[in-house]
């Protein structure tokens, strides 16, 4: 199921590519043998439920060391009579895409509270909030480990993501989960079967039902008492998350997996992924997948004329557009061309490098800060500091270059697995989506202008690019090293399931459903039979007593 699980999640995308180059190609073949399966969830938490040895539970190891609160953030935890409350809604479901109406319920419920300080840790767009309750604080970014360690801290409403979830238990702060999609759900079940926190669904939320939560969290002291007594045993683990797993890959890289339950057919080390785990989005993985990201990134390189005298040039800086060699410009139809040269022409202080490929020399006439290349030397145009952003189809290696360079970049994905890039992106907050079927000048205006004029994408993209450049083991060690290790020792499967012999009846548990459909058959024509039966008796009384008449 694993397989079914993370093919789904993770690699749809990448095996229609795949599928283009090896036909027949099948991922989640690729992805049945493991050594174990770390969960970003705590045994102490979650549901008691059977499980194989090889999942190892490793909630709480987002946990950063301890916070200090700062201004202005300290200053509303003093003005606060009765405490805080501190609402997070996540990045993958932001407020800014959160419909008027349920914006006013939050802001009318929180306004309802006067002794209570409610911080709104609201993301991009938290400048448009417009009226706010006095007790309401609405900020792009909040430090959330340090308002959920301080002692006045009443209450984290969330969507009951894993993470913040954890972060929640692990501090001791009751929560009001609002679950949107996927384990959200399972999640807020957690937190009420542990008395620490109450749901409200996603289609009910009202002011009154807001304001009902509230009250129920902090005026009934129990869920506080639940929530603390059960981060002291959390935080009093004897092996702690970090620990379990280094502890559990070390016993991997040194025994790995037997082979005694494992067809032929089912053999594999390792994945190697194109992606870095710090940029996709958080997902249940194997530990036999390795991300790999950035593999492709060369040696710094240094720019030359007529490249030089293009950044000298340009008074606010250079934008790249690469559409890579997969979908090239040559073939990109002339009304989309014209929308790209007169988008770029509308900003004249920014000088535009459009890394074309064949067919350069045909592009014709283009705005004077318009520059048109066959080939363009990319590591130089990005680690120039000049550059402002990289416009490109959300390939991943395009994608891995921006983020390591610390370039807020605007994806035109256009097949595969682009469109999944391109989201990363988007929730990392270092760039713009333009659908490949809305490309015209306004929308590419508003995408370049967005990116340029919001610093927030530049320093979300530079500090992204320090997390992955300062990571302990790089790319090509991490191939080398377990390229060595697959080598050496192959694949082991002692910890494998039973489940992984099923045939394909089995595994889509047809016979089960087979056996249902016949009782139900069976069940039916029973029912038809008796129906038919007691039909007939009732006629045959029918026409006794007129059979009686007629003989009289």
């Amino acid at each position: 199921m694993e397989a079914y699980g993370v093919g789904k999640i993770f690699t749809n995308g990448p095996e229609s590519a795949m599928q283009q180059i090896v036909p027949g190609f099948d991922i989640k073949e690729k992805i049945r043998n493991s050594a174990f399966f770390f969960v970003n969830s705590d045994e102490n938490v979650d549901f008691t439920m059977p499980i194989t040895p090889k999942l190892i539970f490793t909630g709480g190891i987002q946990e950063s060391v301890p916070k200090t609160l700062e201004k202005p953030f300290l200053d509303i935890f003093k003005s606060a009579k009765k405490g805080v409350i501190y609402f997070s809604p996540g990045k993958i479901v932001e407020s800014q895409s959160m419909p008027e109406n349920l914006r006013k319920a939050f802001l009318e419920a929180f306004g309802e509270f006067p002794e209570v300080n409610f911080f709104w840790n609201f993301g991009n767009g938290a400048e448009k909030i417009g009226k706010t309750p006095k007790n309401v604080f609405i900020f792009e970014n909040a430090p959330e480990n340090a308002i959920l360690e301080n002692s006045k801290t009443l209450a984290f409403i969330n969507h009951a993501e894993m993470d913040a979830v954890n972060s929640g238990i692990m501090k001791g702060i009751p929560m009001i989960a609002i679950p949107v999609f996927a384990d959200q759900f399972h999640n807020a079940k957690i937190l009420e079967l542990q008395n620490v926190g109450e749901t409200v669904s996603k289609n009910e939320i009202t002011k009154e039902n807001l304001v009902n939560k509230i009250k129920k969290i902090v005026e009934n002291e129990s869920y506080k008492k639940n929530a603390e007594k059960l981060a002291k045993i959390i935080n009093a683990k004897v092996i702690k998350a970090e620990e379990r797993i280094v502890k559990f890959t070390e016993f991997a890289a040194k025994f790995g997996d037997s082979e005694t339950l494992q067809t032929e057919g089912r053999k594999l080390a390792f994945f190697f992924v194109n992606s870095d785990e710090n940029v996709d989005f958080t997902m249940p993985i194997t530990p036999k997948l390795i991300f790999t990201g950035g593999i492709q990134e060369s040696t710094s390189e240094t720019l030359e004329k007529p490249f030089l005298d293009i950044f000298d040039t340009a008074k606010k800086g250079v934008i790249y557009f690469s559409p890579g060699k997969i979908v090239e410009s040559q073939s990109m139809p002339e009304n989309l061309k014209k929308a790209f040269l007169e988008a770029f022409g509308e900003f004249p202080e920014i000088n535009f490098i459009w890394n074309f490929g064949n067919g350069a020399e045909k592009v014709g006439k283009t705005p004077k800060n318009v520059f048109v290349f066959e080939t363009a030397p990319e590591n130089a145009i990005l680690e120039n500091s000049k550059t402002l952003a990289f416009i490109n189809h959300a390939e991943m290696d395009a994608v891995n270059s921006g983020i390591m360079k610390g370039i807020p970049m605007i994806a035109i994905p256009v097949f595969a697995d682009q469109f999944h890039n391109a989201k990363i992106l988007e929730r990392q907050n270092v760039g713009e989506t333009v659908s490949k079927n809305e490309i015209t000048k306004e929308n590419l205006i508003n995408k370049i202008k967005k990116i340029v004029e919001n610093e927030s994408y530049k320093k979300n993209a530079e500090k992204l690019a320090k997390i992955i450049n300062a990571k302990v083991i790089k790319a090509e060690e991490r191939i080398v090293k377990f390229t060595e290790f697959a080598a050496k020792f192959g694949d082991s499967e002692t910890l494998q399931t039973e489940g992984r012999k099923l045939g394909w009846i089995q595994l889509y548990s047809l016979d089960v459903v087979l056996f249902v459909v016949i009782v139900l058959v069976t069940i039916i024509l029973g029912f038809f039979k008796l129906i038919k039966k007691a039909t007939k008796k009732v006629q045959q009384i029918i026409q006794k007593p007129s059979t009686t008449k007629k003989n009289n």
